[in-house]
């Protein structure tokens, strides 16, 4: 009765002509769609109307519910930071990382059709690794499985570290040097992101590893898993067109947030199969071409880790 009463105002009609529906109805159905990657035929059965009658009713409460987004899913300011770091510190006893980034793919039933896609994006381009038509979405998540960012529009075919190169949120969390974000190995270090030893000589080093992957597991992927299990459809595959899919991942986004802050029930098994990290990314015309001040990047976001890495050893001991 929360989201009904949230998107009100924005679903009542002057008259029953088109969908006659009530806002409750409408919602309902929508979030059945969601929740059981039915037909919209079978789902319109739910409340006793046609599958063109569903099928509008869908589009309305998504595209509110895309529009509300904005509310709902937004960057950390520095006070929710401090309190996931917080948390995440007092758990797996490393300071200063209140986030974390991973991307997780989004199934599509079948390949986008071509006028549907931008120039230069190819239906090929949606192919994924795990051998299906997909979109690659980048999810930055926090220690109280709060999803602050999401981009919702690459194709399944582009690396993580691609998407995160060119997202907002990149930009926006370099504009600040106190806290981190912790990433696999596909992922770039940098003064601002984290990831694991790619060597690891000592004990420390790998029980490091341990608690960092950790970490970013509780702030991702048990996130993603909660996510997926709240509404099946996007592990089943999404049946609609591209750009429909792209507003009901983002709508089911938004309300997996809004089940967080009310502090609504967790889904029963949210244990979902475990993403493969991607290997490390070199474009090919990168090759011995990497920018000076990517380098120096490294190279700090290294040193960085070094004192991260001495703190967490005085901290265990």
């Amino acid at each position: 009765m929360d989201i009904v009463h949230l998107l009100h105002d924005y679903l009542a009609k002057p008259d029953n002509r088109g969908c006659p529906l009530s806002p409750c109805q409408r919602v309902a159905l929508t979030l059945s769609f969601y929740a059981s990657d039915s037909f919209l035929r079978v789902v319109g059965l739910f409340v006793g109307v046609k599958k063109t009658c569903a099928h509008t009713a869908v589009q309305e409460v998504t595209g509110v519910l895309c529009t509300k987004s904005r509310d709902f899913i937004a960057m950390s300011s520095p006070m929710e930071m401090r309190e996931s770091a917080e948390k995440l510190r007092d758990r797996f006893k490393i300071p200063l990382v209140a986030l974390g980034v991973d991307g997780t793919h989004i199934r599509l039933d079948h390949s986008p059709n071509r006028n549907e896609l931008p120039n230069g994006v190819h239906t090929q381009d949606f192919w994924c690794r795990k051998q299906f038509y997909s979109v690659n979405v980048q999810l930055i998540g926090d220690g109280f499985s709060l999803i602050r960012d999401f981009e919702v529009k690459w194709a399944g075919s582009t690396h993580d570290s691609r998407i995160w190169r060119n997202s907002p949120a990149k930009i926006i969390l370099e504009q600040q040097t106190e806290f981190l974000i912790a990433g696999d190995s596909a992922y770039p270090i940098s003064p601002v992101l984290v990831k694991p030893f790619k060597d690891t000589p000592t004990n420390q080093h790998r029980r490091f590893n341990q608690h960092l992957s950790g970490l970013r597991t509780a702030c991702t992927e048990n996130m993603i898993g909660v996510w997926k299990r709240r509404f099946p459809c996007l592990k089943m595959g999404l049946r609609t067109k591209l750009e429909k899919s792209l507003k009901i991942i983002r709508a089911t986004g938004m309300l997996h947030n809004l089940a967080i802050v009310l502090k609504g029930p967790m889904p029963e098994d949210v244990m979902d199969e475990p993403e493969q990290e991607e290997r490390p990314h070199i474009e090919a015309n990168d090759i011995n071409r990497e920018p000076v001040t990517e380098a120096a990047r490294k190279i700090q976001g290294a040193a960085r880790r070094e004192r991260l890495f001495q703190t967490f050893c005085n901290t265990i001991n």
